[in-house]
This record gives structure tokens, sequence and C-alpha cells, in this order.
């Protein structure tokens, strides 16, 4: 879940689709606003994805741009003009914003808004924006570019999408706060906070500002559920050398909560009262600092910051002031030709060169990191870490500084400390607890290990239940076989559309699934030595298959007179078989059947008779339509069962079985709900890289298509995330090779080893080798980090081609996941994840003192067997995924039993070379 910029481009024009958004009122209403705002119009308003917090997924009432656009991703930027309204995504969303954009919109899939703005507005152009919505980062670019076109930010005090909302805006989140305890924390609040104020005298900070939702929550061991699927709850908190704060909506806070924080010595006060009370630290602050100035004379700090700073032309709500501009991070000075190209339009935006500063020390921190930060904080002990801390912080020395992080730090915040303090004071660099919170202690670890056991065992009854509906509503070949072995039955007109793609598909190597599968005992011997791809040997091998097949099924045919399939095709089909002449007629025409697909070989399909000779004609394209015509029969099939008696089968949807899912979940302990929207898509729907579905709208199951299914648990003790891509019926041999290719990248980096000091960046290239080769991709990046009870994707961290996951190094008892994929428009899509956590490694040398790290996979799910073409592994990767596969059976047998026991015994099975 992932993407980059480029160099400004002309937008591409959004094509009407059925499942467009028309925002045409909205966006009327919006330019209305624009146009009389006061101080003269505004040429572009600006709508962030972002709410106050910088969050990447926010609640309902802070999704202005998905109000305004209709486009429903979790990332995007929103720019509105006059006459245009542009939205910019990354190449996850590019798929959906196209189908929910309305012809009112642009899609830009490359270069940036501000590149936009300053190419196509005139100068002198008024450009608005919410300051609560705009990071410090994201400010600093912003206005960088208007500053280089003549053109101003305009800061507006109120935001003007929510005026166009008005009563129809929902009601911020009013669910309760609730403590997490130390059990699962695996550190008290007292200790955080000691740890915090050591790092806020190293870096001379009076005060640090935390912002981002989930460093509150890990914090203060609290967790809320004002954002759907991450349990944070909407405040800051502000941490003294005396004090520590927490700005929230009193009515969330339970006696036990505030029971809690008071125990820890935090102060409970309002959520709106931070802008103000910021406002008042910050000048007494300054207060502070110009004091001990004078009595060393040297002057004011304040005489010290205009020195250092020069001043810039601002607006605020049409009016113009002066404001000091800072240069650097903790006083020191960056140099003039960054101080120019750090300019900011706005009140209060006069220290925006101190976020390029804070970006350098970003990057320092990154490159160092590997040797100090990541080294101390790999070991996953706190108290070793904080012996070191102790022993290096300066004890009494004096501290003026006020500690912002730029990335998660909202301009608006921003404004109100930077009013008032002088520049040296105000420190723009990434917060401390981001790294610290990313680097789990002992107890998460264990937590996070152990909450992963119960997501494999919800996710192996789901795969096996799946499984059983696929094979006995549909009459599909299954998780493990790629054709139906049923004698004498007609289910294979029941789920195989007679198009080109499925007798492609027919004409793959029967049998040789199962030999991959870990060959049941009814599949053992099927398809050995056929070699795929091998096409000299092709017509021979086929041959000697055929008549293997032939001489199996005669032999089960007699082994199944007990009439337990005709009762089978009873239930599906609503017949009875009358005689065994009409059965027999029926085997000796599947037969035939099967035989012609054998010989057909690679080239175009001939001889085909009736329904299949008349879908044949429409070719190519009928082989790529997705599977709504075959839904749609199913689902008309499946409703007819269910209402043939209550408690019938569920219908197989995307949607019904996400829900199934859930259900399964929901029976392991410390379950507290899914940790994002499960992903599960069919066929082109799966090439949607963050498709959602809708009941409306969603498709249902087919065994001629791909099934993709990306999903996670929060639980009490952890969160997951983890996707399996299978295929119920037969694949064709293009999509084992790009799964294969995909399983390999997997591989490649998961059992990397690399050393202290290295980034996601560096990394990010492994899982792509085996897909460049093949002149294939991924439009997103490979991996994000995982929280504890928190937000699915966590940072400061990240495996991508990003310039972002250059700045901080990859640590012991981080969390991340890997998960490479590939994507073909309007066919499918496929992609394999698991959570991993980095550990140390021994190795036989240890260059330059670094030390070794390594990769540890804690998800425990199956990986089909069916999908992968076994002569493109090596024996490594074989003996990884036999090895892989044992260990899911081990971990998580004494947790199932029955069918499902069995089910998960067939799906480890190793696989063989081939």
């Amino acid at each position: 879940m992932a993407a980059s910029d480029a160099e400004a481009a002309p937008p591409s024009a959004a094509a009407e689709a059925p499942g467009s958004v028309d925002t045409s009122a909205q966006l009327a209403a919006l330019r209305a606003l624009m146009a009389k705002y006061e101080g003269g119009a505004l040429a572009a308003y600006i709508v962030p994805s972002e709410d106050a917090h910088q969050s990447e997924y926010v609640a309902e009432c802070d999704q202005r741009r998905k109000f305004i656009s209709g486009f429903s991703g979790s990332a995007g930027i929103a720019l509105v003009t006059a006459s245009d309204a542009l939205l910019w995504t990354d190449g996850r969303y590019f798929l959906q914003a196209a189908s929910q954009l309305s012809t009112d919109w642009q899609l830009c899939k490359s270069g940036t808004l501000e590149k936009w703005a300053a190419t196509h507005l005139p100068r002198g152009a008024r450009i608005g924006v919410d300051a609560s919505t705009l990071s410090i980062d994201a400010a600093r670019r912003v206005t960088h570019e208007l500053d280089k076109a003549g053109q101003h930010l305009v800061l507006t005090p109120a935001n003007l999408v929510d005026e166009v909302w008005g009563a129809d805006r929902p009601a911020a989140p009013s669910a309760p706060v609730r403590v997490h305890p130390v059990q699962f924390a695996g550190r008290g609040v007292g200790d955080k906070l000691a740890w915090v104020r050591r790092k806020m005298r190293e870096e001379g900070a009076r005060a640090l500002v935390v912002t981002a939702l989930d460093e509150v929550m890990w914090l203060l061991n609290v967790r809320g559920a004002d954002v759907l699927y991450n349990p944070v709850v909407l405040s800051y908190a502000v941490v003294t050398m005396g004090d520590a704060t927490i700005y929230v909506d009193g009515k969330k806070v339970t006696d036990e909560v505030a029971a809690h924080l008071k125990g820890e010595g935090v102060q409970v006060k309002d959520y709106n009262a931070i802008l103000p009370d910021l406002h008042a630290l910050a000048a007494a602050a300054a207060a502070a600092a110009a004091a001990a100035a004078v009595a060393e004379g040297g002057g004011s700090g304040k005489e010290k910051g205009e020195e250092a700073g020069k001043e810039v032309k601002v607006q605020e709500g049409g009016k113009e002031k002066e404001q000091v501009k800072d240069e650097g991070t903790g006083g020191e000075k960056v140099e003039e030709k960054a101080r120019e190209e750090g300019k900011v339009e706005g009140k209060g935006e006069g220290k925006e060169a101190k976020a390029e500063g804070g970006s350098k020390e970003a990057s320092k921190t990154a490159q160092e990191g590997g040797a100090a930060d990541a080294k101390e904080g790999a070991a996953g002990n706190s108290g070793e870490k904080e012996g070191k801390e102790k022993d290096s912080a300066p004890v009494d020395a004096p501290v003026y500084g006020v500690w912002l992080s730029p990335a998660t730090c909202s301009y608006a915040v921003y404004q109100a400390v930077s009013k008032q303090l002088p520049a040296e004071h105000l420190l723009l660099h990434q917060s401390p607890i981001a790294l610290e919170k990313a680097i789990k202690n002992e107890v998460e670890i264990a937590g996070l290990r152990a909450c992963h056991v119960r997501d494999g065992v919800a996710l192996v009854r789901f795969f096996a239940w799946l499984d059983h509906q696929m094979r006995e509503q549909q009459g599909a070949p299954g998780y493990f076989k790629e054709r139906v072995e049923t004698a004498g039955s007609k289910r294979k007109s029941t789920y195989a559309t007679p198009t080109r793609r499925s007798s492609r598909i027919a004409r793959g190597s029967g049998g040789e699934g199962e030999e991959k599968g870990g060959g049941s005992s009814e599949g053992k011997g099927k398809g050995r030595g056929r070699g795929r791809g091998k096409k000299e040997d092709e017509k021979e091998k086929e041959e000697e298959e055929k008549d293997e097949e032939e001489k199996e099924k005669r032999e089960k045919e007699e082994e199944k007179e007990t009439g337990k399939e005709e009762g089978k095709e009873k239930e599906e089909k609503g017949k009875v078989k009358k005689d065994e002449k009409e059965e027999d007629k029926g085997k000796e025409k599947e037969k035939d059947e099967e035989m012609t697909d054998v010989h057909e070989g690679d080239g175009d399909k001939k001889g085909e008779k009736g329904e299949e000779g008349e879908k044949e004609k429409e070719g190519s394209k009928e082989a790529e339509k997705p599977a709504e015509k075959q839904g749609e029969k199913q689902e008309e099939k499946e409703g007819e069962k269910e209402g043939e008696k209550e408690g019938g089968p569920v219908a197989l949807t995307e949607c019904s079985v996400s829900d199934k899912l859930q259900a399964f979940r929901q029976e392991q302990e410390h379950f507290m709900g899914p940790s994002f929207a499960t992903i599960a898509s069919v066929g082109t729907n799966a090439a949607i890289i963050h498709y959602k579905p809708e009941p409306a709208t969603c498709a249902a199951l087919s065994a001629n298509h791909i099934f993709l299914c990306d999903s996670g648990g929060q639980y009490l003790d952890g969160t997951t995330d983890v996707t399996r891509t299978v295929h119920f019926g037969r694949p064709t041999e293009h999509e084992k090779k790009c799964y294969t290719l995909v399983l390999k990248g997997y591989i490649e980096l998961e059992q990397v080893i690399f050393p202290n000091g290295t980034t996601g960046h560096m990394l990010d290239v492994l899982p792509r080798k085996a897909l460049w080769r093949e002149g294939l991709d991924y439009p997103h990046g490979t991996g994000h980090g995982v929280g504890s009870f928190l937000n699915v994707h966590e940072g400061p961290h990240l495996i991508s081609f990003r310039p972002k996951a250059i700045q901080t190094a990859l640590a012991a008892n981080m969390t991340v996941t890997d998960e490479p994929g590939y994507y073909e428009d309007g066919k499918f899509g496929m992609r394999v994840e698991n959570v991993l956590v980095v550990a140390h490694t021994e190795r036989a040398h240890n260059f330059a003192d670094r030390g070794w790290l390594k990769f540890e996979p804690i998800t425990l799910v199956p990986i089909q067997t069916k999908l992968i073409e076994n002569s493109l592994l090596s024996k490594p990767e074989r003996d990884w995924l036999n090895t892989y596969h044992a260990r899911c059976r081990k971990e998580l047998s004494p947790f199932l039993e029955g069918s499902d026991l069995d089910w998960l015994h067939r799906a480890t099975e190793p696989i063989k070379a081939h």
C-alpha cells in the first residue's frame, strides 16, 4: 500500500465512468466562495487529504477531499480553480480515481500541484488553503514554487470546503478513550515521559509538541476509535520538563482514563485550547530566552532571531504582514541559497527555512541512524537505551526551544509558535517518538508474534471454507486442483465460461498443480515430467498425460458408483440422472472435450462446437472481460438456492467473503476490529491496488479469475496485514509466470542480509529484480511499518523507491511489510504480503563493526502452490517455501481441527523439484 512525483505534465482527462461521483454542485459553491473572498478573489483553493494531524486515514468529518471530488482513496490532493478541478494521487489509486472522478475533474498522474499552479496560474495569483490541513513540509514545498512564480499562498481562517459542506458535514467522532494496559504496551507512561525529556534536553527543547495521533496514543498508553480502523483519538500532547498535557474532547475521557492519566501526572485540557496554549508557551520561552541573553550581555533573543533571518511579506485573511524568517534548525544557519528558496507566503511562515534545516537533519539522522539510533534501538530494551541516554544528557542546561515535527505538524500549529519564538529556538525536525515507537520493545514483539498466529488460524479457516464453497457452489476445481476430477459430472459448464481465456486455461498443465500443492492422494503422480513451456516436447507429453488421465478417470468412476456424485449434481444443477446410459453419455462427452483441449496446443482455438464456437468468435475481448456476467448468473443460482430453504449457502461475492473473513477473526482472542477495509477483489478488480468492494457493485467470485485478498486485524497485542492471491480454477500460463515472479521478488527481499544503517530505499530494488528481467514492475512501494495495536501504516521507515525512504534506516525490532505485486489493467492483479520483523544476525565477519540485520516473517498463512510455475523457482527458493510452510503447519496446527486441520496439512505439503 504506497508511490513518485515526476516533472509537471499536462493532466489526463478522466473519462466518465459508471461509478463516478457528481460533485458539480460542491464545485460551484466553492468557486462562489473563492470569488468573493475577503481581500480579493482566490485564483485557486487547495484541498489536501489530511486532517489537522496530517493523518493518512481521517475521520469522516475530515474527508474534505472526498466530499469535493468524489474520490475516496487515502492519498491525494485537489486543486480547484475558476475553471479547472484537478486531483493528484499515486499509482495505487489511478484506476480507482479514474472510475470515481466525474468529467468535471482531471486526474493528474505526474507532476505536482504547486508546479501546475506556478505554470498555469498568472503572476500575483492568490491561492488559498486551510493552514491546519497543510504540514510544515508541504507548506515549504508549495510556497517555494509559488514564490518563484510571483504567486501568494493565502491562509484562510475557516476551511472553505467546510462552509460548502455546511449542516451536512458529519459530526466529530465521540467514541470514548480507553487505557492500553502495560501488559500489551510493554512500557509505562512515566518511563516514556522520562525518556522523551532526556531527548528534549539533548536537543535544547523546552517543550515537545506531539501532533501525530499514533504518537500521542503510544506516549500516553491510550487508544481511541475516532478514525475508522485506526485505534486513535483526535488529540495533541505537549511535554515540558515539568508537565505533560493531553488536549482532547473531555467527553471522551472516561473515569478510568482520567484516573490513568492523573496517576501518570498528565493533565487533560480541551482539544481546542491547543493553539492559545502554544502561543502562550512560545511567548514564555521567548521571554526566558531574552532575559537570559540580556543577563549574558548578548542582546535580546528577538534581535538575534531578526539578524539570523530576513523579512518577507505574508498574507493571512487577505492582509499583508511582516514576518521574521529563520534559517536553520537549532540556531544553525543554512546556506543563503537555501534561505532564498525557503520563502513562505503566509502569516507566521517566516520560519520556513527552518524546515529546510529540519530536512537536512532528518537526512543526517537516517545516515547516522544505522550506527547510532538504529543500533541502540535494535536491542529492543528500553532500559538499556535509557541508560545510555542518561549518561550523555546535560543535566542543568537551560532550554528554550519548542520542538515541532515538520512532516506531522500542521502549519496552523507552526504559526501559533513561530509568532512568538525567536528563530534560533524553534526546533523543526522529526519527533523523537516516531523512531522509538517504530522500534518495538520485547513485549510488543511477543504480542505481534502471538496475534499473527491467531490471525493465521483465522485465515486458514477462511480459505478452507472458501475452497469448500467454491467447489460445492460452483463446481470449481478448488484451491489445490486445476481440473474437476468428478467423472460424468457437468460441473465444467457451471464454472467454465467457454471463452478464449477459459480454453487457454484448459490447455494448462492439468494435474501439475496437485504435485506442487503437495500431491494429495487424489492427485499424486499426475502431471509429472510435463515441463510446461517446453513446446518441443509438448505434444508427446500431452498424449501421454491424456492416456494417464483417462485411465485414472475410469478407475475413479468405478470407485464412485455409490451415487454421491449424482447427489452433488442434483444440488448444483437441479437435475437427477435418470439412468446409467445418460450418465455414460455425459462421461464420454466430457472426455471428448478434455481430449480436444489437450490436443489443441498453444495456437488459436479451432474445432469447438456449439456455444463454445460462438463465444470464441468474440476473441480476446471476451477473454479480458471481468467476471460480472458469470457472476450475475452465479448470483441468480445461489439466490435460488438460498430461497429453497432458510440458512442456505451464502452467495460468494467480494463483500460476503469479506464479512466471512471478519467473522473468523472475531472468534480470535483480543480481536478489536479490522486494521483496514478488506481488499477482496476478483479478476479485473484485483488490478485496482486499493480496491474496496461495495455491496451495490461488488463482483461475484469466479473460478475463472484470480482472487486477491488483502486484509488485516487489530488485536490488543498487535496489528496484522496480509495478502494472499489464489485461483480456484485453472490459471493461465501467463498468470502463473507473473505470480511466480512476484513470489521470487518476495523471497529475494525477505532473505537479504544487510548492515546497520541500511535504508528501505536501498532495498526496494530487490523484490523488483525478477519482474524487471521480464519488463514488468509494480507502481507502489514494497513495504511499510506496522503498529502495535496502532496504525497499520506506521513510519518513519518504509521500503520504497520514494525519496522519503532515504531518511530513516531500518533497525532491529522494527516491523515492515514485504509486498511486491503485479497488475494488468482490465485483467488481473496479484500480490504476496507478509509482515516481517527486523532482527540481528551474526555473520562470519563484521566489516567496520557495523553489525548485520535480517528479516523474520511473523505472518503465518500458506501460499498457494497451484499458482506457482515450479520451473521458475531455484532450489533455494523452493527450500524457502517448504521451510515457511513447515513453520505454518507447526505453529498453526495446535489451534485447528477437523477439516480445517486437514486443509492446512494439504496446503503446506512441500513442493518438489520440477
